[in-house]
């Protein structure tokens, strides 16, 4: 009966050890998801500010000739930084 109460909690011991280590890789995955949301929601702002960019300089195009005489060099150097947002 003594070996019996021995193997018993040498298992008892390993379950522990066990469920420590499946709380660290529990832990650890939340964490790093966590941490993929973060940089998935910088990305998500950088791109609004980058569509938000992107208004502006076409909106320029169409309202800058409403104020005053443009030449088309001036139109196709707004419109070259357009499209280089767009690019990026």
């Amino acid at each position: 009966m003594e070996i019996l109460n021995i193997a018993f909690g040498v298992v008892t011991v390993f379950s522990f050890l066990f469920a420590l280590y499946q709380r660290y890789e529990v832990k650890k995955h939340a964490l790093t998801e966590k941490s993929k949301v973060a940089v998935q929601a910088a990305r998500l702002a950088d791109i609004y500010e980058s569509i938000k960019s992107l208004g502006s300089n076409i909106d320029m195009i169409v309202q800058v000739p409403k104020h005053q005489e443009v030449t088309v060099q001036e139109l196709q150097n707004i419109a070259r930084g357009a499209r280089v947002q767009i690019l990026t």
